[in-house]
């Protein structure tokens, strides 16, 4: 068929396709077109001749999708004559006035983008020769023929084409946008780095000086360009949004994005040194800066975007974006700070230096010039923005990005001397600057500041305003102020130059922006009182308003004195208020919810969270503190303000007028506040001190009172379960956190009350908190042992406190041994048991060195008891799970303390509780049951089978061989013995061995483990690092199991290792790495080992795990973090496995459809045979080596020394990137 035949076919087809009776058909013979065979010439016959848009446009797919299909049989010269071609067609045909394919036909724009596409795909295929090697006199003979096609049309349109061709380029080459070319990745990468190391800079250079010529003559605006400028912005931010892996360091590319931008929709540019010149030379960007300013100056100044065509709309979008780019630089590409010349260095190297320093003062300049442009006159821009947010939210996003990356001086200095270039800025930042205008200190706070307190007035501190953009807004520059203003900040201690303290003029503006947001965070508060939100709603909103607050709280201690001073008017007012309300019988919703808020902001301002470290006072009031004045005074008055909000419910009178929330609140400052200053470990500054920080002041009289406070909350408030929670794990925990804090405790008269009223189980705290708050009592009061003067007082103290809960427990005990069984399993039984086995938990948990002892002597008596209860309850899950986790703990606590026979005692009853769970088949269900039902026992399974872990787990902890008898008892005669795990037995003398008790907890929990079950990831994680320990520390033991147990075992660790979980991936190759040394050894001493097990198939099990292994390093990609831990099990599985391996060597080379990639991918993986590897370390480098005779010749085992470890470390992460990038296909 000729090709005008295809031709008319092709359009027949395409005209037919709208034609729904006809459609099929018509689809059949275009999806003929798309696979035929050579289809070049009638693609371009197609393209040349046809005045079918649609016709044009399956013959740009055919010829896109042939470029990849034919490739192969393609000669070079075709492969020259399509490419110029094509080019020719992209720069000349399409931007030709007379073609229906041209620029200016929108409907076209497929045609094109098809077009450009193809001859990028073209260009990447024939980037590399067959060696894999770049050919840079192809690729500069490419881009020299288009450079010369676009100088010699001569039109802005070809210029655009240029440009856009260039940009689809970097999409092509780009490793995440690539088009499916049937390529190995290492293809891909290696064309991707080429571009980047010799071209990229290039391309951009080009669109700057191309989009510097048009928006210089005024084309651009006018729309005189084709196009020109916009397709130049467009290629600046492809090659910005870049992935530079290979010219930046790890620690500009991806550090510096992750810990510096907290948002994610400010992408973090760092593409290394080599590029600071060109991005930040003035030339760059400049032109940039003019074109916005020239776009929103003229007669309708601020308001213009309402006017501008629609190409200059999409030039402003365009504009906007590249500043967000330019903005969001980081990293090595900023120069850094210079420092005092060596000797070696002498003048020159400071003045290369100081001169990179200049470069970057002058790019800082013009982004702020940019900024500014962009962000005044504010009244019209927010205004504006009410249809269209995109301007305003570009704004705030430079802004960020530059508070992020540069230090407040920094900005402060560059931003000197702008205001008089932007004749728009408001009147009002002019005022705020005055004389300002040429001080050291620039505009940039003043503008800061009216920029945010606009956003706060237009309603930006509620989340819930109807408009998002607003809030979003708001929340970022409230990001930048914390970022300038907190010099210890992680930002700016990574930052290229070193921060400094808050300048001093930041403190007033800190503080007018603190008091906007304050006053409207209230009236936001005040009207949501009203407002019912849903637990899941509640809970998202408190997580985003404490980030909110500890911005918020950045500005108060950047300004101490009005900031704190005005907080401590509030508190007091919003109290006023409240009581003022009571009186006279007013509802006081609005007045609780903003002290509610206040509570909560005092707080944060005040004290950092402390999560994870001691907590200490922020730096910025500490210095505050140690200065005195009105910082000083404001900071004393706020704390005193603070502690009377929950002084009020010591009032009778006034505990009226307090809801619970507002005691949830007070209790949840209280204990932020008294973890930073109340008897702290470090003194506190000042009056601070004598106030807060000495035993023998007022802060002994002040914890009485927080007691007081703690105690009535849980009597006074009955049933406030949240309330509840707030004082047991959240403040109370914090009293017993320090000595100083303990010492003072156990001395106070309503500490003493509140341990007799749990120690004679009182109702209050006794009965009704719940379980868990039972135990985290009973924790917080134990944990106060530590201020006893003795141990021996210590001991009796926590003797005296547990004593009622003990008795409480063998009185239970014996009055369901006295009763029938069903009357033991009330619903009084079961609360009262739990209530007591959650209270002895918290005991454990708070044992302390020296009280271990007392805690000991009072559990030991209830280990029988225990047993009785657990087959009178066992039919309650939530006790069956409650007693194991008390088990868990008291392994956790006291192995490490107890004497030989005391050990003994314990690991029986242990054993006694692991064959009591065995032998019921508790999780048999109907399959009938409902999907509820089965998620019910499926979430109470996981429950024990954590607990069971954990138990396992603390039994490793300390090696009870060695402290126990002289004879040996194995688990399954243990298991047979009749006698009681409280009285002992005939065995009672013979020692225990761990593995065989662990390896008896593994036999009970591994076939209740299921695939579902594995879906828990707390579960998950217990399981595999106990199997790693047993399998690393326990080997022998392990490969002695029998056959079936043994099998178990093995196929969990093999459903370990193929988990998407690094945490599992990584437990389960410490575990294999522990079998493969083992087999080592034991092939060395001329044993079976774990080679004695096989698989269904007859394979050697440690044979299966190295073929596991290899394809998951190879084939399915483990994680490159977890490579080096995969050597660890790989060496040792090779040198015992040699020949599994070059087994799997072969297939994998064999399996390639390309011999030669064949042969490549075997040469790589032979460098893995522990002889190559050793030579190789003494060449000094590991290399490649010819097929043959590598993997012909006997090799002797090196051994697993670290030399040998080490280098085959260094080889296996080579060979793991190599093979992948050849075997990897798109």
């Amino acid at each position: 068929m000729t090709v005008e035949a295809v031709q008319a076919a092709v359009e027949i087809a395409c005209r037919d396709f709208q034609d729904p009776l006809r459609s099929a058909s018509a689809g059949q013979i275009l999806l003929q077109f798309r696979q035929s065979s050579r289809p070049v010439a009638a693609c371009r016959q197609i393209l040349d001749h046809s005045a079918l848009l649609e016709a044009r446009f399956h013959a740009a797919c055919t010829l896109r999708d042939a470029v990849v299909r034919e490739w192969i049989s393609m000669t070079e010269i075709e492969v020259q004559s399509l490419r110029s071609y094509l080019l020719h067609y992209c720069l000349l045909r399409c931007t030709s006035p007379e073609d229906p394919t041209s620029l200016g036909n929108t409907s076209a724009s497929a045609v094109r983008s098809t077009m450009m596409g193809a001859l990028a795909v073209l260009i990447k295929r024939g980037w590399l020769d067959s060696e894999g090697n770049p050919e840079p006199a192809t690729d500069a003979a490419i881009f020299q023929e288009m450079f010369s096609l676009v100088s010699s049309g001569g039109s802005a349109a070809c210029q655009r084409a240029g440009c856009e061709i260039l940009t689809t380029l970097l999409v092509e080459f780009s490793v995440t946008s690539a088009s499916p070319l049937g390529l190995p990745w290492d293809y891909h990468d290696k064309a991707s780095r080429d571009l980047e190391e010799r071209y990229l800079q290039g391309f951009f250079q080009h669109a700057v000086s191309l989009g510097r010529q048009a928006a210089g003559s005024g084309a651009a605006i006018r729309g005189e360009d084709a196009g020109t400028c916009a397709a130049c912005l467009s290629l600046m931010a492809a090659v910005l949004g870049w992935d530079f892996r290979h010219t930046s360091s790890l620690r500009a590319s991806s550090f510096h994005g992750q810990a510096v931008h907290k948002r994610m929709d400010i992408a973090s540019v760092a593409p290394g040194q080599s590029w600071s010149q060109v991005l930040l030379a003035p030339e760059t960007s400049d032109w940039l800066v003019s074109l916005m300013e020239a776009l929103l100056a003229g007669p309708t100044a601020g308001l213009s975007s309402h006017h501008l065509s629609d190409h200059q709309k999409h030039l402003l979008g365009s504009a906007r974006q590249l500043l967000v780019a330019f903005c969001s630089l980081s990293g090595e590409v900023l120069p850094r700070r210079p420092r005092l010349p060596s000797q070696q260095q002498g003048e020159a190297a400071m003045a290369a230096a100081l001169a990179a320093q200049v470069l970057r003062y002058g790019y800082l300049k013009q982004m702020l010039k940019g900024v500014f442009t962009l962000a005044f006159p504010l009244e019209s821009v927010l205004q504006r923005a009410r249809q269209e947010e995109g301007q305003l939210l570009d704004v705030c996003r430079c802004i960020s990005a530059l508070s992020s990356n540069h230090t407040a001086a920094a900005l402060m200095e560059a931003s000197q001397g702008l205001l008089p270039h932007l004749d728009i800025i408001s009147s009002s930042v002019t005022t705020q600057c005055g004389a300002g205008l040429t001080s050291s200190h620039g505009c940039l706070l003043p503008v800061l500041e009216q920029l945010t307190l606009s956003l706060v007035a237009a309603g930006g501190v509620s989340s819930c305003d109807e408009e998002p953009w607003l809030h979003d807004c708001t929340d970022m520059m409230l990001e930048a102020w914390s970022s300038l203003l907190q010099p210890d900040s992680v930002a700016h201690m990574l930052s290229p130059i070193p921060a400094m303290v808050p300048p001093p003029p930041a403190a007033p503006h800190a503080a007018a922006v603190f008091r906007a947001v304050i006053e409207a965070a209230l009236r936001d508060a005040a009207s949501g009182a009203h407002e019912d939100a849903l637990d899941e709603e509640e809970a998202a909103a408190a997580a985003s308003e404490e980030d909110w607050m500890m911005r918020a709280a950045a500005l108060a201690r950047a300004a101490p004195g009005p900031a704190l001073g005005l907080l401590s008017e509030l508190l007091r007012g919003a109290q006023g208020r409240l009581f003022e309300c009571v009186g006279q019988g007013a509802d006081p919703s609005e007045v609780l919810e903003q002290l509610v808020w206040l509570l909560h902001m005092s707080a944060h301002a005040l004290a950092d969270s402390g999560a994870g470290e001691t907590p200490l006072m922020p730096l910025a009031l500490l210095e505050e503190a140690e200065a005195g004045g009105a910082g000083a005074q404001a900071l004393q008055t706020l704390c005193e303000a603070l502690l009377e909000v929950p002084a009020l419910v010591l009032q009778p009178s006034a505990r009226a007028a307090l809801s619970p929330r507002l005691m949830e609140a007070a209790t949840w400052a209280l204990a932020r506040w008294c973890d930073t200053y109340l008897l702290p470990e470090e003194p506190l500054p000042g009056n601070l001190q004598v106030l807060y920080g000495a035993a023998d002041g007022p802060a002994s009289q002040l914890l009485d009172g927080i007691v007081q406070f703690s105690s009535t909350c849980l009597i006074s408030y009955p049933g406030e379960a949240q309330l509840h929670k707030r004082v047991c794990t959240g403040l109370l925990p914090v009293l017993v956190r320090r000595k100083s804090l303990c010492s003072s405790l156990v001395n106070l008269g309503s500490w003493r009350d509140l341990a007799a009223a749990f120690a004679t189980r009182q109702q209050a705290v006794g009965e009704l908190l719940g379980g868990k708050l039972q135990r985290a009592l009973s924790q917080s009061l134990c944990l106060a042992a530590a201020g006893m003067s003795t141990p021996a007082s210590s001991r009796s103290y926590v003797s005296q406190l547990m004593q009622g809960t003990v008795n409480e427990l063998t009185a239970l005990a014996d009055r369901c041994d006295q009763t029938a069984s069903a009357s033991c399993q009330s619903g009084v039984d079961l609360h009262s048991a739990c209530l007591v086995i959650e209270a002895m938990r918290g005991a454990t948990i708070g044992t302390l060195s020296a009280t271990q002892p007392a805690v000991w002597n009072l559990s030991a008596p209830l280990l029988g008891p225990m047993i009785h209860l657990y087959r009178r309850l066992k039919g309650h899950s939530i006790f069956v799970a409650l007693l194991l986790k008390l088990a868990a703990e008291m392994v956790d606590n006291h192995v490490s303390f107890l004497k030989p026979a005391e050990l003994d005692l314990l690991i029986r009853w242990v054993l006694e509780l692991l064959q009591q769970y065995s032998q019921e088949n508790r999780w048999s269900l109907d399959t009938g049951s409902s999907k509820r039902l089965q998620e019910e026992r499926q979430s109470d399974q996981c429950r024990h089978l954590r607990a069971l872990l954990k138990l396992l787990s603390h039994l490793t902890n300390r090696d009870l061989v060695e402290q126990n008898g002289k004879a040996t008892m194995s688990a399954g005669q243990l298991l047979g013995s009749p006698s009681s795990p409280a009285q002992g037995g005939a065995g009672q003398h013979q020692r225990l061995d761990v593995a065989q008790v662990v390896l008896l907890g593994l036999n009970i929990v591994l076939p209740l483990l299921s695939v579902e079950l594995l879906k828990f990831p707390k579960l998950c994680h217990l399981y595999f690092q106990l199997l790693s320990y047993m399998l690393e520390v326990y080997a022998p033991q392990v490969a002695s199991l029998p056959t079936e147990n043994f099998g178990m075992l093995m196929q969990s660790l093999e459903f370990g290792m193929q988990h998407a979980d690094p945490l599992v991936v990584q437990a389960s190759l410490e575990g294999l790495a522990g079998i493969a040394r083992h087999q080592h050894e034991a092939v060395q001493l001329g044993l079976p080992g774990f080679g004695a097990h096989r698989t269904a198939s007859g394979q050697a099990a440690t044979a299966r795990f190295l073929e596991l292994l290899l394809r998951r390093l190879l084939i399915e990609e483990l994680p490159t973090d977890l490579i080096e831990l995969a050597a660890d099990a790989l060496l040792p599985l090779i040198i015992t496995e040699e020949e599994t391996f070059r087994s799997f060597c072969n297939s994998l080379a064999s399996a390639l459809p390309d011999p030669a990639l064949g042969s490549r991918v075997f040469q790589v993986q032979a460098r893995l045979l522990p002889d190559n590897v050793r030579k190789a370390g003494q060449e000094g480098v590991v290399q490649s080596s010819a097929s043959s005779g590598i993997l012909n010749g006997a090799v002797s085992s090196p051994g697993l020394s670290r030399q040998t470890r080490r280098l085959f470390r260094q080889a296996l992460s080579g060979v793991v990137v190599e093979v992948r990038g050849l075997i990897s296909t798109r």
